[in-house]
């Protein structure tokens, strides 16, 4: 079970602190992917978002932002954070770039550079369901303070379902990626770690245990071993309850929620 009103929100922003250094504070924990393919126009935007963002991206027209996209969210088996677009590129434009977005993620939040030509646009942009716009000529000031506006959204979601509860008053914080027993840290190693995110990612799947060596041993060339995870779990079954992660045979590893 997910734990959302019935715990305390965590995040709040200081109004004390001006909108550059809120916006420098949340938007740390995000990515960011930005496409455009007017060349100066990109690279002078994109410093200013790489020094407020944990992770950018840039891609030079729609379909190079479309592949980009896949590519992070298959690497990352989560999606971008924020997408900021232009309207007017070659290859595939804003509006079939956005479309293509929100068939993956319809929650996703994305901005949309807009010039005065483009006002055509807008209603149809709207009704999609994009997050804002962000008008040409840019400003530092417009932008940043659609961005903070957005990352408060986001933070404020992300809290909402921060928790996770398991089984024996067990809690998964997606936020740190930390393990708790009664608000006390249970000590995980990184792969575990990762198995706990891979699991908590979708409750009601099995995940096998190819799946899971996939996940965790992707980018160390290892090749397959079912014993691996067999020893992985035989291990993390020494200081969690067995109960906590359901193995189904034939079918894979869930967890106990």
């Amino acid at each position: 079970m997910v734990i959302g009103n019935n715990k305390q929100l965590l995040f709040k922003v200081d109004k004390k602190m001006s909108n550059i250094k809120s916006l420098k504070e949340l938007a740390k924990d995000f990515s960011l992917l930005y496409v455009e393919d007017d060349v100066d126009l990109r690279i002078s935007t994109i410093e200013i978002f790489q020094g407020l963002f944990k992770y950018v991206e840039s891609a030079v027209d729609g379909e190079d932002g479309l592949s980009k996209y896949y590519d992070y969210a298959t690497q990352n088996n989560m999606n971008f954070d924020i997408v900021v677009t232009d309207i007017q590129m070659p290859k595939m434009n804003g509006i079939e770039l956005i479309k293509e977005i929100f068939t993956i993620n319809k929650d996703q939040k994305i901005l949309v550079i807009s010039a005065y030509d483009d006002k055509r646009y807008l209603i149809e942009l709207i009704n999609m369901g994009v997050t804002g716009f962000i008008q040409k000529p840019l400003s530092s000031k417009q932008i940043v303070e659609i961005l903070l506006e957005t990352c408060i959204k986001l933070a404020q979601e992300q809290e909402k379902f921060r928790f996770i509860e398991l089984y024996d008053n067990y809690t998964w914080d997606s936020k740190y990626s930390t393990l708790l027993k009664d608000n006390v840290e249970v000590s995980l190693t990184d792969n575990e770690r990762k198995l706990f995110k891979l699991l908590t990612s979708s409750l009601n799947e099995k995940f096998s245990s190819l799946e899971i060596f996939e996940y965790i041993y992707s980018e160390t060339g290892k090749e397959y071993s079912a014993d691996v995870i067999k020893s992985m779990f035989k291990r993390l079954r020494k200081k969690i309850p067995h109960e906590l992660i359901i193995n189904t045979p034939q079918t894979g590893y869930s967890l106990n929620s």
